[in-house]
């Protein structure tokens, strides 16, 4: 009510990286039951995205009610992967004295 112009459109999430498949479909089947009692509850018509699973799981997301993927690394490959940002050689002249 406070902010007439903002709509919650929905959940996005995804699944825990590196876990079996079984612990994946339970992290996305628990995300649907929350959605689906949400739009149940609050009958809100904006609420309608379920956005969950990734090239790797989204298989396993759509049978649990996802009706949005991300699919980008089937499509286009994979991202290479970047080095941590603690890890990244910063030059050390004036101005980075002090703060590195």
């Amino acid at each position: 009510e406070a902010y007439p112009a903002v709509h919650i459109c929905g959940f996005m999430t995804m699944g825990t990286y590196g876990v079996t498949e079984e612990s994946n479909r339970t992290e996305f089947e628990l995300v649907a039951n929350l959605f689906k009692e949400i739009q149940h509850t609050f009958h809100a018509p904006y609420f309608k995205t379920l956005s969950m699973g990734m090239s790797n799981d989204y298989t396993i997301a759509v049978a649990a009610g996802s009706n949005m993927v991300r699919i980008g690394s089937s499509i286009f490959g994979e991202e290479p992967i970047k080095q941590p940002y603690h890890k990244i050689k910063m030059p050390r002249n004036k101005l980075f004295r002090g703060i590195l």
